[in-house]
């Protein structure tokens, strides 16, 4: 049986009368990539603060390779942290801040400066070892700090938010080259970040968080497809959830009355949706149309256009479903190039039965 690279068993974090984490339980396999994403205070940043010992377990346990953790200092823990704030020493250079955690830990000078050589090599900053971090650029101090945290070859890598005071560009190639070294040197690595789009592009598995606790860990597809939870269909880039009361109930199939019209769903019910369930859909599984005739097999509907937001390559159409104003959310990319689409004009929404995904109404 393979042991997790990193293991949290039933964790929980309290603060006086407030549970920043609770009962969180994770198994990260050795050499995975796991983003903790989720909205500000659900607890993604304080895991992670555990994880390195920076804050202390209320309850459970934390295990790397096997070892239990959650009781020994940040120092023996083998880990590698990097930081939004990149934490250099403006009185050392950049050779010496990179090697200064192997100095701490006892490590011989002539190891030590053949280790920081490797680093530096890693992350193209070989030439900088002399200069100081201050005539450095963000971009390229970030790269410093990261080879500071795997110069010390660690167990675990923990990443929080480091690109998130970057501009796109740069943000965009650092997120290329972690991910790049992570796969190289199989590092087991736990990042933080708020942003989606980040993380569903440099993860193995996203854990999506609310309220201190995981509400589902997938790798990206199947996290963006097949949300488990009204909130991670919410949370998860533009979709549409809307109320359905299920009629029939098969092995393979289920019938809904949905919107004023009945559709059959190639798939089965949730396991815990029973008499109600939400049907959800991404803006890309469905079509706008003019003319409220010719209704497919699937889910038809008809809305009013609020707004139409353009994104270069496509446009998205946000539209009321009539008559209970509820959001839904349209690719509209096609039809825009063809014609003008007009705020508040009526279209009809046409969803196929099998790209209609089923979310329990409770997790």
């Amino acid at each position: 049986m393979n042991v997790p690279g990193l293991q949290l068993a039933r964790v929980s974090k309290i603060f006086g009368s407030s549970v920043a984490v609770d009962r969180l339980d994770l198994d990260i396999a050795e050499g995975e990539f796991i983003s903790l994403l989720g909205p500000s205070g659900c607890g993604k940043t304080t895991t992670l603060m555990m994880v390195a010992g920076f804050e202390d377990v209320s309850e459970g346990s934390i295990r790397i390779r096997g070892r239990h953790v959650e009781n020994l200092a940040p120092e023996h823990r083998r880990i590698g942290m990097m930081f939004q704030a990149y934490a250099l020493f403006p009185h050392m250079n950049v050779a010496a801040n990179v090697g200064y955690g192997l100095k701490m830990r006892g490590v011989a000078k002539v190891e030590r400066e053949a280790r920081v050589k490797r680093a530096l090599a890693m992350v193209h900053m070989e030439a900088f070892a002399d200069r100081s971090p201050r005539s450095l650029s963000g971009g390229q101090q970030q790269r410093i700090a990261l080879a500071r945290a795997l110069v010390v070859e660690p167990d675990i890598l923990l990443l929080d938010e480091p690109f998130s005071a970057l501009d796109r560009e740069l943000r965009e190639e650092l997120q290329h080259e972690v991910r790049r070294l992570q796969q190289e040197l199989g590092i087991t690595t736990v990042f933080v970040t708020h942003d989606q789009e980040e993380a569903l592009l440099m993860s193995d598995r996203v854990a999506v968080m609310c309220a201190g606790r995981v509400e589902q860990c997938a790798a990206p597809a199947e996290l963006y497809a097949r949300p488990a939870t009204p909130f991670v269909a919410r949370f998860i880039g533009r979709g549409t959830l809307t109320e359905a009361a299920v009629l029939e109930a098969g092995a393979n199939h289920c019938r809904l009355s949905c919107l004023g019209r009945e559709v059959q769903v190639p798939r089965p019910l949730p396991v815990a949706a029973q008499k109600t369930a939400n049907v959800f859909f991404r803006p890309e599984d469905a079509t706008l149309r003019t003319s409220p005739e010719g209704a497919g097999a699937g889910l038809s509907f008809e809305a009013r256009l609020e707004a139409v937001y353009f994104h270069g390559a496509s446009s998205l159409a946000e539209l009321a479903i009539i008559p209970s104003g509820e959001r839904a959310f349209v690719d509209c990319t096609a039809l825009s190039r063809h014609a003008a689409l007009t705020t508040g004009e009526t279209f009809t929404v046409d969803v196929p039965a099998d790209r209609i995904h089923l979310v329990p109404l409770k997790p």
